[in-house]
């Protein structure tokens, strides 16, 4: 079953990703708010070409009453309908309306060294905390994101525990007083 709900990071939609055949919608808004929702909403509801629907939302923020208008349309949409959202950062979603959504990676082999990434999943785990270790106290912050963005590409959506560690690393890692090592730490040993 494919998700109906898929999420991207920093990214604008391209009509191409969205699902073959689809009648697609595409929205870019600066603000995305009630208004924006509730029109969604009714459109959504309405009766297509007869095939499936895709709308792609692109938003640098989304208002929080606009979001929750958001929530039941996500999580149970109309026959056929599907909806892809980008955002800057996770954190521009509420929790409840974040866990609508897949998150799609948004890295691609082209844009980031994989060769971090898979060199950091061929090691035990045990191995992977060491190197983390050295990589923080060495500060560097090329190789953490190197690795991050690798490991959106290499992360099968279907491996929930690692994708659970990768997402929750992406929205706090650079939250004010958030513990890199030990977001990193988890994630090593989801994987």
């Amino acid at each position: 079953m494919k998700p109906h709900a898929l999420l991207y990071l920093n990214t604008t939609l391209q009509v191409d990703s969205a699902p073959s055949g689809a009648e697609v919608h595409t929205l870019n808004t600066e603000r995305f708010g009630i208004a924006d929702a509730r029109g969604l909403k009714d459109l959504a509801y309405q009766s297509g070409t007869g095939g499936s629907r895709c709308f792609q939302i692109t938003a640098r923020s989304l208002t929080r009453e606009a979001q929750n208008a958001l929530l039941k349309l996500c999580e149970d949409p109309p026959p056929g309908v599907s909806f892809q959202l980008a955002v800057p950062k996770l954190n521009c979603l509420i929790p409840t309306l974040r866990s609508r959504f897949s998150l799609k990676s948004t890295a691609t082999a082209t844009t980031c060294d994989l060769s971090v990434a898979k060199d950091f999943t061929s090691l035990t785990p045990a191995d992977r905390i060491a190197l983390i270790v050295a990589k923080i106290k060495a500060a560097d912050s090329q190789w953490q994101t190197d690795l991050i963005k690798g490991l959106e590409v290499l992360i099968s959506a279907e491996d929930q525990l690692a994708r659970t560690a990768l997402t929750r690393f992406i929205t706090y890692g650079d939250a004010s007083g958030a513990s890199k090592k030990m977001l990193l730490e988890n994630l090593a040993l989801a994987i």
